[in-house]
């Protein structure tokens, strides 16, 4: 019985852990796009490398009768939300560049610590991410508004001339319990990428790929020292 409960504890605490780690803050960060059906609820939290994190979990996972554990994860590949749009500085190529990566990390750290399903049902629980908007700023100006996906690109477009332009992503995520469809976990996390050098440099892989690597990272690395801790 005793390891029984050992091992439910184990899977609740990992799934905690995957997406949330770090301590409340009270700083607001406001949220416009739909991917997560309801903001109002999450909690801003400061991560260890002092990025902002916003999250909620179900009580249906931190209840200490019965919680909901799983089995395995079904992990959906990234999308662009709300709508991928491309031009002169984002083709399609480096938008495909970019998912296929990350689809590919995201599934080897999920795979370290839980079974991977490729078939949905009874505790099965699907994650799902997905790049939700950037918010782009001159160097040395004030940041420009945060802004859905879609009309990101057109806006590096805004200033004159090749001075250097910041890029923060914003990737949104949820958990999902496969077998009765209730939403579980929400995250929001965000990053700065690497600078575009002018308003003509294209963005893609070797821009995001830094920042999609330390969160990658940090996930293996809250996992790992939970795990040494049993």
């Amino acid at each position: 019985m005793k390891q029984a409960i050992k091992q439910k504890t184990y899977f609740i605490s990992l799934l905690t852990l995957f997406l949330l780690s770090g301590c409340k803050t009270t700083k607001t960060i406001e949220v416009k796009n739909g991917f997560i059906r309801d903001y109002s609820q999450m909690e801003n939290i400061e991560r260890n490398d002092g990025s902002i994190q916003q999250r909620w979990v179900s009580k249906k996972l931190t209840r200490k009768i019965n919680p909901l554990q799983p089995k395995a994860f079904f992990i959906k590949p990234v999308i662009y939300y709300p709508k991928l749009e491309v031009n002169s500085q984002f083709d399609a190529l480096s938008a495909k560049k970019i998912k296929v990566y990350f689809d590919s990390e995201l599934k080897k750290v999920v795979a370290k610590h839980f079974l991977i399903s490729n078939t949905l049902g009874p505790e099965i629980f699907i994650l799902e991410p997905a790049i939700t908007s950037m918010r782009i700023s001159l160097e040395n100006f004030s940041p420009l508004e945060v802004l859905p996906f879609k009309a990101v690109i057109s806006s590096l477009n805004y200033a004159i001339g090749g001075r250097d332009r910041d890029v923060e992503v914003r990737l949104e995520s949820k958990i999902i319990n496969a077998e009765s469809n209730d939403l579980l976990v929400t995250s929001v996390l965000r990053g700065n990428a690497l600078q575009l050098e002018n308003d003509s440099e294209k963005l893609n892989q070797s821009h995001i790929q830094e920042l999609v690597d330390s969160w990658i990272k940090q996930w293996d690395k809250d996992l790992a020292k939970y795990k040494a801790q049993l």
